[in-house]
């Protein structure tokens, strides 16, 4: 018997099918229920494997639940960002005084629009890059107490 949703409900996998079947089935209509259910009995789909699937689900559900929970607020990353910010010219301002000295620049030399750039690429990769992948964190983060961490908490890779 088809009805409205049998031509969706078709299109999805054999783990899609399931989670709507057993763990999400109070989120749909009966007939999207039903259309699954003959999607299912068409397919041949063997039920017994649904448990599996379902644990699967709920592990995933979990992790995903567990990863959120660990998120930093907006406000916290927009105070890392500041701080970083403040880092990143003091790093920018300290590079080109260096870059001045090395150079034996005379005091009223002008800088090109180049040279400024470079050094402000150079400063801006060099401190995050050195910092995550050293310390997974940058100097907002130590005053926040965060860290960078892949979704599994690894210390993520270069």
């Amino acid at each position: 018997m088809e009805n409205k949703f049998t031509e969706v409900m078709s299109k999805l996998t054999d783990e899609e099918l399931a989670k709507i079947v057993t763990i999400d089935r109070s989120g749909y209509e009966p007939l999207a229920i039903e259309a699954a259910e003959q999607v299912i009995k068409t397919r041949n789909i063997d039920t017994s494997k649904f448990e599996e699937i379902v644990t699967d689900i709920i592990a995933k559900l979990e992790e995903q639940k567990a990863t959120e929970a660990n998120k930093v607020s907006n406000w916290k990353r927009l105070f890392n960002f500041i701080v970083d910010m403040i880092a990143f010219f003091i790093m920018t301002f300290l590079i080109s005084a260096l870059y001045g000295l090395v150079f034996l620049a005379p005091p009223d030399y002008q800088m090109s629009t180049l040279e400024a750039y470079l050094i402000m690429a150079v400063a801006y990769f060099g401190y995050f890059i050195f910092m995550e992948y050293t310390f997974q964190k940058t100097i907002g983060k130590f005053i926040t107490k965060t860290k960078v961490v892949k979704v599994d908490g690894d210390k993520p890779g270069l």
